[in-house]
Order: structure tokens, then sequence, then C-alpha cells
């Protein structure tokens, strides 16, 4: 064959500070005839999204340990969740929430969070991935994806025993300066 492959790691959150991206990375994306990604935001479904990340018959404070549900309640509360909301999270909703958080006040430099609101979902925008994304939008270019939505949730159900331990490493509170690290 007597074709080029360019590759370049998906970055999913990135300051604005990467853009603008080398010339050389936006030739290669000229030259190509197709773009690859692991997953095509338009291809998701919120529907199985939910369902993987939140369960309406279930109850944390009697599923998992009392030492997890209690720093659970602790870090979601500084974020203005309720404890019905909490409750009905599954590990990988409260694992992806955390780390959202996390990136939140990595990316957007904040000194505490007092609610989830829309700098959580704003810290999540400029990723190169979608960048490229917008661009074979914009330009026609074919868009391949790599994995399935679907497939990558069954990831999150698969792990969903191992999750408890990462939890309960993840959410540190510190109540002298009323913030939480992750």
């Amino acid at each position: 064959y007597d074709k080029k492959l360019y590759l370049l790691g998906s970055v999913h959150i990135a300051t604005e500070d990467v853009y603008p991206l080398d010339k050389q990375i936006i030739q290669a994306f000229e030259e190509s005839e197709v773009l690859g990604v692991e997953i095509n935001p338009k291809n998701i479904n919120m529907l199985d999204m939910l369902t993987i990340f939140i369960d309406p018959f279930r109850d944390n404070s009697k599923l998992l340990s009392k030492d997890t549900y209690k720093k659970i309640k602790e870090f979601f509360s500084i974020l203005g969740l309720e404890n019905e909301f909490i409750n009905k999270l599954k590990p990988a909703g409260i694992a992806l929430l955390a780390e959202i958080s996390k990136l939140s006040k990595l990316t957007k430099n904040l000194t505490g969070l007092d609610k989830l609101d829309t700098d959580i979902l704003n810290a999540m925008a400029p990723g190169i991935d979608q960048y490229f994304l917008n661009l074979a939008d914009s330009t026609n270019k074919e868009i391949y994806e790599l994995e399935s939505v679907k497939r990558q949730l069954k990831v999150f159900e698969a792990l969903e025993d191992v999750i408890e331990d990462y939890i309960i490493n993840a959410l540190n509170y510190d109540d002298d300066k009323e913030t939480v690290e992750l």
C-alpha cells in the first residue's frame, strides 16, 4: 500500500494554550482522507449513558460501605448535589462526576467548587479530538469511529466491582481547608 497513517493521541480535555496546533499536525489532517476517533460524540445516545451512570432503584446508603458513602456525601454536598441524586448514582457515575469535578478545578483554576454548574461542562470543551471532529465536519471529511459508545459503556459496567476502591482512594476531604482533593 502506498498510504500514510498519521497517529495523534486523543486529548479529550485541553487548555487553550495548546492552540494553535503545530503546523505539521494541521498538515497531516489536511492530507488525510479519513479522521479516525475513539468515539464520535454525535453517536452518543444519552439514554444509554444515563443507564450506565444512574439507577433510579439504587440506594447507595445500603449498597456502599459506610465510610465510602460518607465520603461521597461529603464530596457531593460541596458540589451542591442532593442525597437523593447521590443515592441513585452507580459507581461509574460517581467516578465520572468526581473526575469531571477534578478536571474542572484544574482547568479553570478554581479555588473551590460551590456547586455543579456550567464551569464543569465548559472545562470539557476544548479537547483536540473535538477540534478535529469539528474541522472534519466543516470540510466533509469522513469520520471513522474506532470504538462504539456502547462498548465503552460496557467497560464501566464491568468495572463496577472495583470502582468502590477507586472512590475510597480518590475522595479525600480536608476539613481544615474545606476543599476536596482527588
